[in-house]
């Protein structure tokens, strides 16, 4: 009989920020619903969990801390806000994780890359560009980390384009980054 439920059938080994290590198996999504077990490396300490989708309604992702046996309410509304300046994980080369701090667009904004531009401050030809909806179309990689200064560097040649929801555009020029 189809049921509809989406069923789990692998189990994850994670490193949490406490070094400590957990397993995790996604059983299933079922109405509205996902079920999961984590516990130990060595199978102690197991717990059953589920997070229901209408508990995040309005929001992007659902959050479950594996330490604490807690869900998380952390992101604002999704209809309040474009992008975000974050820390997240990146394949910087293939097969290459690695973690990154750049900036993220959310689901509705569409953006744009103009590159290799000698005034991307006053650029505005935006049409000549394809607007696409990928979450990390700004991603990282408009600034580098220079080995000889030890200071990052921008790409002064390039400027962005972002559409919000409202179908504003917005250019978008880096001017600095520090951290």
């Amino acid at each position: 009989m189809i049921t509809h439920h989406i069923t789990g059938d692998s189990l994850y080994v994670i490193k949490l920020s406490s070094g400590n290590w957990k397993k995790i198996w996604v059983q299933k999504l079922a109405s509205g619903t996902y079920s999961f077990k984590h516990a130990n490396i060595d199978g102690t300490g197991e717990i059953n969990a589920s997070v229901q989708k209408s508990s995040f309604a309005g929001k992007n992702f659902a959050y479950y801390s594996l330490e604490n046996d807690t869900l998380i309410d952390r992101e604002p509304d999704n209809t309040t806000w474009d992008l975000v300046f974050t820390k997240y994980v990146s394949e910087v080369a293939p097969g290459m994780p690695y973690g990154v701090t750049g900036i993220l667009s959310n689901s509705g904004v569409e953006l744009s890359k103009a590159e290799n531009l000698t005034t991307p401050k006053t650029y505005s030809n935006h049409n000549a560009h394809t607007f696409l909806t990928e979450i990390n179309i700004i991603g990282y990689d408009w600034k580098s980390f220079n080995m000889n200064t030890y200071q990052y560097d921008l790409d002064t040649s390039l400027c962005y384009f972002v559409k919000d929801v409202d179908g504003d555009i917005w250019r978008m020029v880096f001017t600095g980054f520090g951290g």
